[in-house]
This record gives C-alpha cells, sequence and structure tokens, in this order.
C-alpha cells in the first residue's frame, strides 16, 4: 500500500473512506506505515509504480523483481488490505529476530 493514496483505488481498499466520502488520513497513514506494509525496495524501482493499483504493482513486481522478495509474497495475493498487512507483521517479526539475534 503506497505511503500516497489514490481516491480511486488505496483509499477505499484501505477502509478509510467513511458514508460522506470523507478519507481518514491518520488511519491510512498508520496503515501504510505498519511494518507488515514495508518492503526491502529501492526508491527508483518503488517510483516506477508510486500509488498504481494492485494489479499494476505485482505484474511489475513479477516481471521486473521476481527475484526479490515482494514478487513471491504478492504472487498469490488478489488484493492487497490493511488484513494481509496484518498477517504478514508476526512473519517480519520472526525474521527480524532470526537475523538480528541478540
Amino acid at each position: 500500500m503506497p505511503q500516497t493514496g489514490t481516491d480511486d483505488f488505496w483509499y477505499p481498499m484501505a477502509g478509510v473512506v467513511d458514508e460522506n466520502g470523507e478519507v481518514d488520513t491518520d488511519r491510512y497513514n498508520s496503515i501504510v506505515n505498519h511494518i507488515g506494509n514495508l518492503f526491502v525496495i529501492d526508491s527508483i524501482t518503488n517510483n516506477e509504480v508510486k500509488s498504481f493499483s494492485f494489479d499494476v504493482k505485482k505484474s511489475f513486481y513479477q516481471e521486473k523483481l521476481k527475484d526479490w522478495s515482494i514478487a513471491r509474497i504478492t504472487d498469490e495475493k488478489t488484493e492487497w488490505k490493511p488484513e494481509n498487512i496484518e498477517e504478514r507483521a508476526p512473519q517480519i517479526a520472526v525474521w527480524a529476530k532470526d537475523y538480528w539475534r541478540l
């Protein structure tokens, strides 16, 4: 989920639009800054797909970054919602604990 949401795709996908069409940007920011939404990807590559829809981003990852974890993680996904982000967080925590042993 991109840092900059879009009215036509990402805000609705995040579920942060109320019945009056108002966007809760604080809630959106808390979702996109969640550890489960973070991927290691260089800024130049990331800027190529910026705030495009999930389908566009996923296709890009599968084609251009097929050996990166972002391609493997999104491969079987049909959407990227807050639930997906929350599910991914414990996986990152386990990886980080194993990688950075104290």
